[in-house]
């Protein structure tokens, strides 16, 4: 079905139904409603579904499935614009969770979440407002070595810098592409398609500085 929308969302769909009632079903929510439904459902619901999957992973003591659901479910709101105070305090919730159970796998990934939420709350004071201190620092975060990243956490850190480059309008010439990664890995999901999108803004925005300087120089 590859490149057939159609045909992919159709499979989605009958994959979801077989697997209602077994143990993969958690799994099968994360992957068909992040990388098929999004070319037919809005994000809002993808996100509603992803708790679904949530609540189905804990049910049947799928862990990874379950915290893969919550944080898709988690990025999703983001994007959708739910109330980021209400966000902070679910990633941190997570995150405490997560660390609490030594299921460590996603805990970068919500930590950083919580600092662009809590970047975009208190601007660049952000640092110095009370945190929650089992929170990894962002520092921590963003300099684990790439071989030690999966690559999903590489390429939404990446991501994240596009989103506060734009929003600050700060290191965007120091900005690292990831249209073609995403392109080359088929990862097109609201994450990635939110990606591609910012950095084509910052494009615009640094072809139109360069636009204006040259006026000045002629």
């Amino acid at each position: 079905a590859k490149g057939n929308l159609m045909i992919g969302n159709r499979l989605g769909t009958i994959a979801l139904r077989l697997s209602e009632n077994s143990k993969y079903i958690s799994n099968v929510i994360a992957v068909v409603k992040q990388y098929i439904s999004w070319v037919s459902e809005p994000f809002h619901a993808i996100a509603e579904s992803n708790l679904v999957g949530f609540h189905a992973g804990n049910r049947i003591g799928d862990e990874f499935s379950s915290s893969l659901n919550y944080y898709l479910h988690t990025t999703t709101c983001f994007l959708c614009g739910k109330n980021l105070s209400v966000l902070k305090e679910v990633c941190s919730a997570e995150i405490v969770r997560l660390i609490e159970n030594k299921h460590k796998w996603f805990v970068p990934s919500f930590s950083m979440l919580y600092w662009v939420i809590a970047e975009l709350i208190d601007g660049s004071d952000f640092q110095s407002t009370n945190h929650n201190p089992l929170i990894p620092c962002e520092q921590s975060i963003v300099t684990i070595p790439a071989n030690a990243m999966h690559g999903s956490l590489e390429l939404f850190l990446d991501i994240c810098k596009l989103m506060r480059s734009l929003f600050f309008r700060r290191d965007m010439d120091k900005c690292v592409s990831v249209l073609d990664r995403i392109m080359a890995a088929c990862q097109l999901r609201p994450l990635t398609i939110i990606g591609v999108f910012f950095e084509g803004l910052i494009s615009f925005e640094m072809a139109r500085k360069a636009s204006d300087s040259m006026k000045w120089i002629s």
